[in-house]
C-alpha cells in the first residue's frame, strides 16, 4: 500500500490591478511523510480520517479541476484500501485474541 500522498490545495488571491479587481489561483502541493512498514489500527484510521477530510473538502466545490478530479479519484481508493487494510487488522486481532 502506497502511504505517501501529496495533496493538491488550491486558494484564491486578491488583487487590486489598474484594471481593478482580480483573483489568482495558487496552488500548493502538500506531501504526507511516508508510513510505518507496519502502521497500527490507530494510524491506519488518522490516515483514513485525513483522506475523508480531504474529500470534504473536494466535496465543497462547485467545480473541480482536472487534477482535483484526480486526486478525489486517487483519494477513494486510498481510503478504500486503507478501511480493507483496517479490517483485516481487526479480524487478526479477533483471532488472536480467540486462541
Amino acid at each position: 500500500m502506497q502511504a505517501c500522498v501529496s495533496f493538491l490545495s488550491q486558494s484564491w488571491d486578491v488583487c487590486q490591478s489598474s484594471g481593478g479587481i482580480c483573483l489568482m489561483q495558487t496552488a500548493k502541493f502538500t506531501e504526507l511523510p511516508k508510513a510505518a512498514p507496519h502502521p497500527s489500527l490507530q494510524q491506519l484510521a488518522q490516515e483514513h480520517s485525513l483522506y475523508a477530510r480531504r474529500l470534504d473538502t473536494l466535496r465543497s466545490k462547485l467545480f473541480l479541476t482536472e487534477p482535483e478530479k484526480l486526486e478525489e479519484v486517487r483519494l477513494k481508493k486510498l481510503k478504500l484500501s486503507i478501511k480493507d487494510e483496517m479490517e483485516r487488522l481487526r479480524r487478526m486481532e479477533a483471532s488472536g485474541s480467540q486462541g
